[in-house]
């Protein structure tokens, strides 16, 4: 598995945040892959819910009176019961328009933690009103960085110290290192 720095600003969410956090970024920077894996590492009680693969969700969102109620609805369309505490991950919220403008009342809810993911470029085509400051944490998630990429190679990082090295002082890199 890829380590990404965001790795350890999630975890530290999921153990002690107190808002919704939502991770945003590029389409296929491994957002939903990384929300996943940490929820899973951290071994808590979690449901996760996409907007696209579940396109009823969106009429859901859309059709409920208040926080109360689509809570319920959410709760008749979830494959587990949802319990007190539980982290509720929505993925894709770019397909719902007001859905972060309203994370708000969930979060005031304080039944469950929310983590959301959405494509940067979708969530901003779709008009974001507001971010509800003080109820919502943002985590911006970019595609692999070169010692991200460079680590998941296996690369030591000795040999990264010495290209560093070798880029500031301008020397050249021996060739043993580059084959």
């Amino acid at each position: 598995m890829i380590k990404r720095y965001i790795q350890s600003e999630i975890e530290r969410w999921i153990q002690d945040g107190n808002n919704a956090l939502l991770v945003t970024g590029a389409r296929q920077v491994g957002k939903t892959y990384v929300i996943r894996n940490c929820l899973k590492n951290q071994n808590v009680n979690y449901i996760e819910f996409n907007f696209i693969e579940q396109p009823e969700l969106v009429q859901l969102f859309k059709n409920s009176t208040d926080t109360k109620d689509f809570l319920m609805r959410l709760s008749l369309v979830a494959n587990k019961p949802l319990s007190k505490g539980m982290i509720i991950f929505f993925d894709e919220i770019q397909e719902v328009k007001d859905f972060i403008t309203k994370i708000k009342f969930l979060v005031d809810d304080g039944t469950y933690k929310y983590v959301l993911s959405g494509s940067l470029l979708g969530v901003e085509l779709n008009g974001l009103k507001s971010a509800p400051v003080g109820y919502m944490q943002i985590l911006d998630m970019y595609p692999l960085a070169f010692h991200e990429f460079v680590d998941a190679l296996g690369i030591q990082k000795n040999i990264i110290d010495i290209l560093e090295e070798c880029y500031k002082e301008r020397k050249t890199v021996d060739e043993f290192i580059h084959k």
